[in-house]
């Protein structure tokens, strides 16, 4: 109970600034958790607190069984409940970074502005207030930085046993914790030394960290239980757990389940810029300073900024050298989640270097309080207005208004993990179009997908062939079920140019050879009636989930446009142009 009891010897003017940094921080993570899902794997996250499963490898049990234990909250909405527990970790995040600062010798106010200047940054902010894993792994890492410090609250046999409990929970939540395993185990093997019995502390640090793995044996537990329920993969079985686990349908060591190649070079410019973005440039240069404040203390705390500053090498520039998605549009979302740890181990950092620029300060009493004003005010100024446009509802209100437009018991096809994820959270989460079965092309590659869709829509379906679909071969087989079957995007060209289709507001209907298409005027009138009940958030940011989905609102209006246009009907013609004109 240390992190958040109040030590008898902490009631003094130090606690002031770390109440009024976390309380700050704590007051705009609930105002602004987000009400709406928003791409990626939020939607995934989010289904899951609602009604259990399986999420995608590696499974993040420990999130997934925090996220249900507090799915009932009160909240607005589902997406609103995952936010705002997920904000209750970010908090915990930002006062264990905060703590671990003290305890690797920062001031009070140095460490409450090195931990504002974090948690107010856009990303930590972003994905401390929406369903996302990388919270909750930022506040075991802060954890483990807390603990493995030369002055933290234990010792001995307890500290290597607490770090390796911390080590086998964060591996129930996310693999990249082991990127801390300089500091780490540099700090578990003192404190074995330090113990009165060593192999005694070892046994019970290694039992310790089987004890943080036994969140694996809920996800195990889950998917024998699924049954109606959403999940990834075949977890019920030791073969499926292991590959579960390692990650093997994306590839244990890649990031995206390509065959891209890295590009260390374009991911090291991408992650030293983005970290100089996320610590304002003026605190990267504080945890410069800071490092060589570290480096140059006596031992042990020189041994351990050594193991320290060796976790920020592995968990930041070493590891994104790995990553095989560039960083460009929404890709550039998915990579940059990755720069939350190093962002973290960073921070101690920051906060050893504003303390020696307090030091130095003529008027020592007053700059500090100054530099912890500015740390909240500015990093609140430049990162609000981003995390507001990022928590817009266009993706939510696309998910629910597509699968409306559906007809009765359709199959519907289409490819993103914004889709993937994001319909079945309107069907699990918000219990609305359970009749529609949604298929990614992309995952038949995965036996166990394939499999569970041909069951569900009783037809053989092809088998992937490398990475792509028979695309053509596919849509036979399933408009020979009777089912109306529609598309999202256009994922393959044999689409259009082997299928008789027509634009339905964002859906694409695909007929088979016998049906005819609607008119010209029909398909207006429909298309007249399916925009009457879709939701219209406005224009998207660039490079964001809703820019992806923004051309289908404009899809069947072009269309509609060239058809009337190609008839010379050039009046209706330049109605749909306008109509489409306004979703671009």
């Amino acid at each position: 109970m240390y992190l958040f009891a109040v030590p008898r010897r902490s009631l003094s003017p130090a606690i002031v600034p770390e109440l009024v940094a976390v309380t700050a921080i704590a007051v705009l993570y609930v105002a602004t958790a987000t009400h709406f899902v928003l791409g990626g794997d939020n939607a995934e996250f989010v289904t899951l607190a609602a009604d259990g499963g399986v999420a995608h490898p590696p499974g993040y049990p420990l999130y997934v069984l925090y996220l249900r234990a507090l799915h009932a909250i009160p909240a607005t909405t589902p997406a609103h409940a995952a936010a705002l527990a997920t904000a209750f970790l970010g908090i915990g995040a930002a006062w264990s970074l905060l703590r671990a600062c003290r305890a690797w010798g920062a001031s009070s106010w140095a460490a409450a502005s090195a931990a504002s200047i974090y948690a107010l940054s856009t990303l930590a902010w972003r994905l401390g207030t929406q369903a996302e894993v990388f919270t909750l792994h930022a506040l075991l890492a802060a954890l483990i930085l807390l603990i493995a410090a030369p002055k933290g609250p234990f010792e001995g046999a307890r500290r290597a046993s607490a770090l390796a409990f911390l080590a086998g929970l964060g591996l129930s939540n996310h693999h990249s914790i082991v990127l801390l395993a300089p500091v780490g185990l540099w700090a578990a093997v003192d404190g074995v030394r330090a113990a009165k019995r060593p192999w005694l502390a070892a046994a019970a640090a290694l039992g310790s960290l089987v004890l943080g793995l036994l969140p694996y044996a809920y996800l195990a537990a889950s998917a024998r239980s699924l049954g109606a329920h959403f999940g990834w993969g075949e977890a019920e079985t030791a073969s499926g757990l292991l590959r579960h686990f390692l990650r093997a349908d994306y590839g244990t060591t890649r990031l995206g389940a390509t065959d891209a190649a890295p590009q260390p070079f374009v991911q090291i410019v991408n992650l030293t810029a983005g970290l100089a973005r996320q610590l304002l440039v003026v605190p990267a240069a504080a945890a410069a300073v800071g490092a060589v404040v570290a480096l140059r203390a006596g031992a042990p705390r020189r041994a351990g900024a050594v193991a320290h500053a060796a976790s920020f090498v592995l968990a930041g520039p070493l590891f994104a050298t790995r990553f095989n998605v560039e960083p460009e549009g929404v890709a550039r979302l998915v990579v940059e989640r990755f720069y939350l740890l190093p962002l973290l181990v960073t921070s101690v950092f920051v906060a050893l270097g504003l303390d020696a620029a307090f030091r130095l300060a003529p008027t020592r009493t007053r700059f500090p309080p100054l530099v912890l004003a500015a740390s909240l005010s500015i990093a609140t100024a430049v990162s609000l207005p981003d995390v507001v446009v990022e928590h817009r509802p266009a993706l939510d209100w696309y998910l629910q208004d597509t699968l409306a437009i559906a007809d009765t018991n359709a199959i519907v096809l289409g490819t993103g993990d914004h889709r993937y994820f994001g319909f079945p959270y309107v069907q699990r989460a918000l219990g609305a179009r359970r009749d529609v079965t949604y298929i990614d092309p992309n995952l038949l590659r995965n036996p166990w997908y394939l499999r569970r869709i041909e069951a569900v829509v009783g037809a053989q379906l092809p088998v992937l062939r490398g990475m792509s679909v028979d695309t053509r071969d596919l849509l036979t087989r399933l408009l020979a079920t009777g089912r109306p079957v529609f598309v999202t995007d256009l994922f393959a060209a044999p689409i259009r140019r082997d299928f008789k289709t027509y634009d339905i507001g964002t859906l694409i209907r695909v007929l088979d050879a016998k049906a005819s298409v609607p008119d010209r005027q029909r398909l207006l009138s429909m298309n007249e009636a399916a925009f009457a009940t879709l939701r219209d958030a406005g224009p998207a940011a660039p490079d964001t989930w809703p820019a992806l989905v923004r051309p289908t609102y404009a899809r069947p209006w072009r269309s509609l446009a060239d058809d009337f246009a190609a008839h010379d009907e050039m009046e209706s013609a330049a109605r749909c142009r306008e109509r489409a004109a306004t979703f671009e």
